[in-house]
Parts: structure tokens; sequence; C-alpha cells
């Protein structure tokens, strides 16, 4: 939307990076990036020339629901898909200011979190480690050579890839790892490190996304 925006000259750039900013007195606050501030939640933002009627064309993710048919049973599944948005110039600045203002409380996030995990990687001791640890992508696994019955069901086995990346204090670069599960929950379950303490880092951990770290080669829920 930032790119239709600025192509029509309604914006002077299109970085979200640079745009949020814009959107808050102080970087740092905040109050400021969750709209409580007195002096910039009501902020009226200028755009680089006047809203007209006109028509603008950009695109956009859409969650939809459809139906189908199987076995004679009408069936509806959720589609995610990109489609071309056609609206009038006023709507897109609407549409654009709601979507900043929800998007600089991520914006703000990512910075704290960020900062942080830069933190304690420089502050770790001779006896910790910092490892973080991702979900890649679930692979389905096939035979060399496999009987046509393979083919239906839940034959195929599952394996989950998850990107890892080891920093100790005495290494001088981070050490550059992967892991692959049988498990398809996503969950990074096992991985091991002789050091007494490790600062483990996830996108996530939910009751079907658990880590389990083995520290000392003792397992332990985290």
């Amino acid at each position: 939307m930032t790119h239709a925006l600025r192509s029509k000259g309604l914006l002077a750039i299109d970085d979200v990076n640079d745009l949020v900013p814009l959107f808050m007195c102080s970087v740092d606050s905040i109050e400021c990036a969750y709209s409580e501030c007195s002096k910039c939640s009501n902020t009226v933002f200028r755009f680089s020339r006047s809203v007209t009627e006109a028509e603008i064309n950009f695109p956009q993710w859409e969650t939809r629901k459809k139906t189908y048919e199987q076995n004679g049973q009408v069936k509806e599944a959720t589609v995610t898909a990109k489609v071309m948005k056609t609206v009038k110039e006023n709507e897109a600045v609407a549409m654009f200011l709601s979507a900043m203002k929800a998007f600089k409380k991520h914006w703000f996030t990512m910075r704290k979190q960020f900062a942080a995990f830069r933190e304690n990687k420089n502050r770790i001791r001779d006896d910790e480690c910092v490892i973080h640890v991702d979900f890649s992508e679930n692979f389905n696994c096939k035979y060399h050579s496999e009987i046509q019955a393979v083919h239906f069901g839940a034959s195929h086995s599952q394996a989950s890839l998850h990107t890892v990346v080891f920093v100790h204090k005495i290494t001088t670069a981070s050490v550059p790892l992967y892991y692959i599960s049988r498990s398809s929950a996503r969950s990074s379950r096992y991985l091991g490190t002789s050091e007494t303490c490790a600062r483990i880092y996830s996108y996530g951990i939910s009751a079907s996304q658990e880590l389990n770290i083995l520290v000392g080669w003792t397992e332990l829920a985290v």
C-alpha cells in the first residue's frame, strides 16, 4: 500500500521503518507506540498533497472462506491469497492510518527485542551460551521405491527442520546449526550443550510447541 501511495504522490517515502517514527514523538516511548501519548496520539499525519476521490490500486493479502464439494458434501476451507484492491484515495488513506497505528506497536516491540537479544549476546559469561532456534519448514518424506498403497492415508512420515544459531563467549563468531525432528508439531525438542546456563530464544512456546533443552545432559522443560 505504501508503494501505491508514494506512486500517487501522497507519500514522500514508502519504507515503513522510516514512516513509523513520523507517528511517534519518541521511538523509545511505549506510550507513543501504543497511542497513549498526550502529544502524538491525536497528531494529524500530513500527506504530501491533498487527498482526492481518484482511484488507487494496490495488492493486499486477504483471508477468505471458500466452499467446495467433496464426495457429495459441501465443505468450507480458509484460503489466504494476494488480491488487487481498487479503492478511492480517501479509503486508502484511512486504511493506511489504521494499519500504521497497529504496526507501530509491532515495530516498537521488535526493536526492543532486537536490542535485548543483542545485549544478552554481548554480556554472556564464559560458562554461558545463547541458542537462537526457529522453526523453518515441514517436509514430507518419501521412499526411494514404494508401492501404490503408500500414496494413500498417512503412510508418509514428516520431518521438521529448525535452524539454530549457537553463540559462545569464547567463540568469536556465531555457529550456524540445524536440527531435524520426526515430529511435525513445529516444536524444537532437543538441543545439547554442556554449559551450566543456556539462554534460549525461540519464535514462541505454547502447549503444542514446547521447547525441551538438554542442559548438562539433564532434560529440562523450558
